[in-house]
């Protein structure tokens, strides 16, 4: 023990240096904690300013409807009161499209499910009686076609879901890809019925 006093006091600075160095070491640390702190909280407040630019205000929603069906080369045929969306449902009308049946399998085909619902939509007034050619005559069997592809492809949880959100979601969507013009602005179904095989 008597050989290690004497190191010790022939070379304070070495002590000093050595007791200084984790402070520096701590001091260094945390600086990086302040530093990586202050930089995620810019990027929060940038990602926050980005969204509240781009998102549209709760009082604006049917206006941007509007301008982005304007924007996909359909005009006003959709006007600003486009159907679920918010808008007045006076600029449209609902049609009756049909009625269908299908059956969905789940679980690799161990328990099918037999699926019947009538299916309307709401379309602008302006566009209606062209609309129901299209459903009823020249693209009959394609909107069938898209509706039966949606049902089959649909989970359970789609189908158990009391509003059919995913499964609305899907059809309307579906539907408008196949017709020339995205004319469909919400899809209504009634008489909704599951029964398992």
């Amino acid at each position: 023990m008597a050989t290690n006093a004497p190191a010790e006091a022939a070379n304070p600075a070495a002590g000093a240096e050595s007791e200084s160095a984790p402070k520096k070491k701590k001091f260094d640390l945390s600086s990086k904690k302040v530093k990586i702190m202050a930089l995620l909280l810019v990027v929060m407040g940038a990602q926050t300013a980005v969204v509240y630019l781009i998102l549209p205000s709760p009082s604006d929603g049917g206006h941007d409807a509007a301008v982005e069906h304007e924007g996909d080369g359909h005009g006003d045929a959709h006007g600003s009161g486009h159907g679920g969306h918010g808008g007045s449902h006076g600029d449209t009308e609902e049609v009756e499209i049909a009625d269908f049946s299908s059956t969905v399998s789940t679980n690799g085909g161990g328990t099918i499910f037999f699926v019947t619902f009538k299916l309307s939509a709401t379309v602008a007034k302006s566009i209606r009686e062209e609309f129901v050619t299209l459903v009823t005559l020249s693209h009959k069997a394609r909107v069938n076609e898209a509706v039966v592809k949606v049902i089959r492809k649909s989970s359970m949880e789609d189908l158990n879901d009391p509003e059919l959100d995913t499964f609305r979601r899907n059809l309307r969507s579906e539907i408008n890809n196949i017709l020339p013009q995205r004319y469909l602005d919400e899809v209504i179904i009634s008489e909704f019925r599951t029964m398992e095989q």
